[in-house]
């Protein structure tokens, strides 16, 4: 495992190298967590199961502040105006009741093409930085 230093900043401590193999195995990660997370059913099993046991044990924790995985924000929110998804223990259905009260129903389907985005920000950016240390590292060895 990599040692960060006492200041919490990654770049205090001593890395581990980023091997091939690893970053092999970190990308093809990355690209079937991305297949399955935007073909099909939209639902990479294990990990979105975990995320929704999260999500909803943040509403009653943090209410509008709770953190989601974007993918599955934006398939939700936009279902907002159709509401075929099935909803977790019944109920209203969060982003119909968000979205009135913005004024904003009829973009939901924009405003999750928005949220698509910056998932995919995310795990590109993410993937970027690994691509960039395991460069790094294996012009240092």
């Amino acid at each position: 495992m990599s040692e960060v230093g006492r200041s919490g900043d990654p770049h205090d401590g001593n890395w581990r190298h980023v091997s091939t193999p690893a970053y092999c195995a970190a990308t093809a990660g990355v690209l079937i967590v991305c297949y399955f997370a935007n073909t099909g059913e939209r639902w990479v099993h294990l990990l979105d199961s975990a995320n929704l046991a999260l999500h909803e044990a943040g509403h009653p924790l943090f209410g509008l502040l709770f953190g989601e995985n974007f993918w599955n924000i934006a398939r939700y929110m936009a279902d907002a105006r159709s509401r075929v998804l099935p909803l977790v223990g019944g109920g209203e259905h969060d982003w119909t009741e968000i979205l009135l009260r913005w004024g904003a129903l009829p973009r939901d389907t924009g405003l999750a093409g928005f949220v698509v985005f910056l998932g995919w920000a995310g795990v590109l950016v993410t993937w970027g930085w690994l691509t960039w240390r395991w460069w790094q590292d294996r012009k240092m060895a």
